[in-house]
């Protein structure tokens, strides 16, 4: 039985954009959620460290 390329799920997952593009996303929104909540992690910070802290010290 010879083997058919186009009923070849490697090839047919290599012919199609779509995961990729969907990993692609998954990435990209990861990126964003790690650079959001350091900037916020870093806004806090700085707002105690500029107001919160004199208070203290």
């Amino acid at each position: 039985m010879p083997t058919n390329s186009r009923n070849d799920p490697i090839s047919v997952r290599r012919r199609q954009p779509k995961g990729l593009l969907k990993s692609l996303l998954a990435v990209g929104w990861g990126a964003a959620v790690v650079v959001a909540s350091a900037g916020w992690a870093y806004f806090i910070f700085w707002i105690i460290w500029r107001f919160v802290w004199p208070l203290f010290a």
